[in-house]
């Protein structure tokens, strides 16, 4: 069995990101039924590029009434998820978390 993740909030190092480009997905918004804070998943094209962020907080109510193609530019934090798989190797996911987005509509065709 693998081993569970242990997260290490990368900001804390003073990583940031800031990352703009157009909406292909967005998940429809999760409220934690433990009341925690509330989140939505978004995949953003960016140049030939496809990027995955989660969204949380005040940034994922606004995310998850975006319309796709629209334009986002959102900063936040990465976060690195580390763990060891059920042979025994080392693993590690870095996550995009996003908690400011700005959304402009997408573009209209004259």
């Amino acid at each position: 069995m693998a081993e569970r993740s242990r997260v290490r909030d990368a900001s804390k190092g003073r990583a940031s990101v800031v990352l703009g480009g157009s909406i292909v997905t967005v998940s429809r918004l999760n409220r934690p039924p433990t009341g925690g804070e509330v989140f939505a998943s978004v995949t953003l094209a960016v140049n030939d590029e496809l990027f995955e962020a989660t969204v949380r907080g005040d940034a994922a109510e606004k995310i998850a009434q975006a319309r796709a193609k629209s334009t986002v530019v959102g900063t936040g934090k990465l976060r690195v998820h580390r763990w060891k798989a059920a042979d025994g190797t080392p693993r590690q996911q870095l996550e995009i978390v996003l908690t400011n987005v700005e959304i402009c509509p997408p573009p209209k065709h004259v």
